[in-house]
């Protein structure tokens, strides 16, 4: 709360967001490390140099819950760039945490035109989080369900799946190419 206050309130001072960079690199407390990510993401999103700390904060944060939340800001407020589809790609195929590799596959399951396949993505069928960890192949219980649930066959809900390769760049049905090699 105290973060949030501090950038709300002194948004306009540089010192403020030296502050918070330094909160979001260096605070032993994830939380408050998650809570200066948000913040410089809301607050400072027009600086390139916010988008570098946060893509940095995605990859290297030592706790999940950190890299989670710059991963969610990536996708808010950098959702056109290339770059940031590229940098979500990787996260989930190699995040070493399932919370922000599922994240990830929300991100890039909200760019398939097929409804029917973004619930199948997601755990419990409502094209919402939490998704599926990418790095497991969807099991034939889930796709069986699934299929029952949007009434469809099967056959149907493997297609549509597999149709999502060119999005996903993989193939759901299988382990993600990171996770094949590891």
């Amino acid at each position: 709360a105290a973060i949030q206050e501090l950038a709300r309130g002194w948004q306009e001072r540089e010192d403020t967001r030296t502050l918070i960079v330094d909160r979001a690199q260096n605070d032993p407390d994830y939380p408050t490390r998650r809570a200066a990510i948000q913040e410089l993401a809301r607050g400072w999103q027009e600086r390139e140099d916010t988008r570098t700390l946060i893509v940095d904060r995605a990859q290297n944060d030592p706790n999940y819950d950190p890299r989670r939340a710059a991963i969610q800001e990536l996708a808010r407020g950098w959702q056109e760039r290339e770059d940031t589809r590229t940098l979500i790609v990787d996260r989930a195929q190699n995040d070493p945490n399932y919370s922000p590799r599922s994240v990830c596959l929300g991100f890039l399951a909200q760019g398939l035109n097929d409804v029917r396949a973004i619930a199948l993505l997601s755990k419990y069928f409502t094209a919402t989080d939490p998704y599926l960890d990418p790095l497991e192949p969807i099991s034939e219980k889930h796709i069986q369900k699934g299929a029952k649930q949007l009434g469809i066959t099967v056959d149907e809900a493997r297609q549509v799946l597999a149709d999502c390769e060119p999005v996903l760049g993989w193939n759901p049905l299988e382990p993600s190419r990171s996770a094949k090699s590891q």
